[in-house]
């Protein structure tokens, strides 16, 4: 990575998608604490929804990142095939 780079929409996208689901999921675990804390199960359902779209959000992002890096070229494989191991 060079330094003094101008920020590309790809790593904005990143940006973007990894500031979204690491909040979503940091909120969901400030309600896990909270419904813990209270000692309800009313905050749970919500906690583990967030904590799980947050790292579907998350992910998809990552994912959309690559996919524009692979159509404009810039690395050889297409990042949303499966890796056969």
């Amino acid at each position: 990575m060079q330094f003094n780079k101008k920020p590309t929409a790809e790593d904005e996208l990143r940006r973007t998608g990894r500031a979204i689901g690491l909040q979503s999921v940091a909120t969901g675990f400030d309600l896990l604490l909270i419904s813990a804390m209270l000692g309800t199960g009313f905050f749970i359902q919500w906690a583990i929804w967030l904590v799980v779209i947050g790292a579907a959000l998350h992910t998809l992002y990552s994912a959309a990142g690559d996919a524009v890096e692979w159509t404009k070229g810039k690395i050889p494989q297409n990042p949303l095939k499966r890796r056969k191991h």
